[in-house]
């Protein structure tokens, strides 16, 4: 390849990576997300508190609630680096695992076909792995997926030592004190043993087999060694067997409140439209594609441990859609991985045609980026550190000196707890496994749209404010805000793009009452 090519293949590349870059850095949402309780679990850790490892605490509807902390790790880390260099820290820190992530599975995917191949499929997967851009735990499960892919994959194939497999227990041990999905680790090792259990790689039977038997049994045996030890690296954890087993039971629960991000793909569809999860379909069906593509035509490169693995990661994506990143960055490798070993063989073309070949591949790659991805830079706000006055809200709570009791719908929790814990305790926050089904089936939902129930729940809890996530889209949450509009006994003190605060109408508020009130004709009600 002459030296124009490799120059714009080292362009495309930097370019590919430049873009996801652009598409990752998002600003920190704290008003919205969980970062804020993760620091302040973090914090807790450190100065030695064993009830934020297992209870509730920070609420006080349910403090005494049992729950384990499976990320109490990340928490650690994220209190570090936030310590040292704030949120704009975090944020990088972030966008540096991300990277990192993503070149990984480039990198596999490059290994196991070309770089125009590679280029073309990550400008296709890249809308669906931006999708999860929020600074959470789960971006380790991300790296140490691809990382176990990458090491088993490159050791089937023969480019690695039988050693480098024992990384994989020390991997597995950060895993499963860092996120609930730890629990990939020891499957993806079985996919592969399975694999070798039933097509096993010794295809050349020698002439006395009796060393045949043993031959296949030695390779078995590896990869069962590999996965006992990975699966008992998962004990190595704070809670012993209860934090093996309990993702299971976490992901089976009912909790009784809907999150958006563990709704399926048809859940979505169905209130959202299709249109946003076209990349991820179109993706789906190319792996699957690639798979039959690889059976009847480059049958060498069919993998069933690939194969276990894709309807393993699909399925995860389908029924949960915040697994849809985790799908893509598997999906890159395996179809250049199936496809890649059989088609664009441009060192057997003349390199004038060759040339027209790769300024082709330009132009379609830039209209692709222009046109497929608009919407993505229509939507995207790019941006590291925290989002612009987003304290404001707790600024004006603290300059004014307010008090709880405190009713806060679920979104606003962690950013409540990271400011006011411990003077302030919440009524939920963004951990539904943290509470019974029963509270938010009898309590949290009907106060919000049934008067009576929030009548009855006022003089219980004796709230003296509120503090709520405004763009809160659930139906309770809405009508909640107007009822409270205009009800005499709540003033409105404090708006923004973000949160709302109430004041109840009595004399321990009156003087801030008086000072910020907001008029009734302030709001108005819109239709979408």
């Amino acid at each position: 390849m002459n030296i124009f090519s490799k120059y714009l293949i080292f362009l495309l590349i930097f370019l590919i990576f430049g873009w996801y870059c652009f598409l990752m850095a998002t600003p920190i949402n704290l008003t919205n997300s969980d970062i804020g309780r993760h620091l302040k679990n973090g914090e807790l850790v450190l100065e030695g508190n064993k009830q934020v490892m297992t209870t509730s605490f920070y609420s006080y509807t349910n403090p005494t609630v049992r729950t384990i902390n499976h990320h109490w790790a990340t928490g650690v880390l994220f209190f570090w680096i936030n310590k040292l260099s704030g949120f704009s820290g975090i944020s990088i820190v972030y966008l540096i695992l991300s990277l990192i992530i993503f070149g990984f599975s480039f990198i596999l995917a490059r290994q196991y076909s070309n770089n125009f191949l590679t280029i073309i499929l990550s400008l296709l997967i890249i809308p669906i792995l931006v999708t999860r851009t929020e600074v959470r735990p789960e971006v380790f499960s991300y790296l140490f997926s691809i990382l176990f892919i990458y090491i088993l994959l490159n050791y089937r194939q023969g480019r690695i030592s039988y050693k480098t497999l024992f990384l994989l227990p020390i991997l597995q041990i950060l895993w499963v004190n860092l996120h609930v999905f730890f629990f990939l680790g020891p499957l993806i090792v079985l996919a592969f043993w399975l694999e070798e259990l039933i097509l096993p790689s010794s295809k050349k039977k020698p002439k006395i087999l009796s060393t045949w038997r043993i031959t296949l049994a030695s390779n078995r045996q590896k990869y069962g060694i590999i996965f006992i030890i990975c699966y008992l690296a998962q004990f190595v954890n704070p809670f012993f067997y209860k934090g093996v087993w309990h993702p299971f039971y976490y992901m089976v629960t009912n909790y009784g409140y809907k999150i958006i991000e563990n709704q399926s793909i048809w859940f979505m569809d169905r209130y959202f439209g299709t249109q946003g999860y076209l990349f991820f379909k179109i993706i789906f069906l190319v792996a699957l594609l690639s798979f039959l593509y690889a059976l009847i035509f480059n049958k060498k490169r069919f993998s069933l441990a690939l194969f276990f693995l894709m309807l393993g990661f699909s399925f995860m994506a389908w029924i949960m859609n915040r697994n849809i990143s985790l799908f893509g960055f598997f999906a890159l490798p395996v179809i250049a991985f199936n496809i890649g070993g059989s088609v664009f063989y441009f060192k057997k073309i003349s390199k004038q045609l060759q040339s027209i070949v790769l300024n082709i591949i330009f132009l379609i790659i830039i209209l692709c980026l222009l046109v497929g991805n608009y919407n993505l830079i229509k939507q995207h706000n790019f941006g590291i550190g925290l989002m612009s006055i987003n304290n404001a809200s707790i600024d004006f709570w603290n300059k004014n000196n307010l008090k709880g009791p405190i009713f806060n719908n679920y979104d606003v929790g962690g950013y409540l707890i990271y400011h006011l814990y411990p003077i302030e305790k919440v009524f939920v926050d963004n951990r539904p496994a943290s509470y019974p089904n029963k509270f938010f089936q009898d309590t949290y939902i009907p106060m919000q749209s049934d008067e009576a129930t929030w009548q009855a729940k006022l003089s219980l809890y004796d709230f003296n404010s509120i503090f709520f996530f405004r763009r809160d889209i659930t139906p309770w949450a809405q009508k909640f805000l107007i009822s409270r509009i205009n009800d005499s006994q709540w003033a409105p003190v404090f708006v923004d793009s973000n949160i709302i605060i109430f004041l109840r109408k009595n004399n321990l508020n009156k003087k801030v009452i008086d000072k910020y009130e907001i008029p009734q004709s302030n709001f108005k009600i819109t239709y979408n």
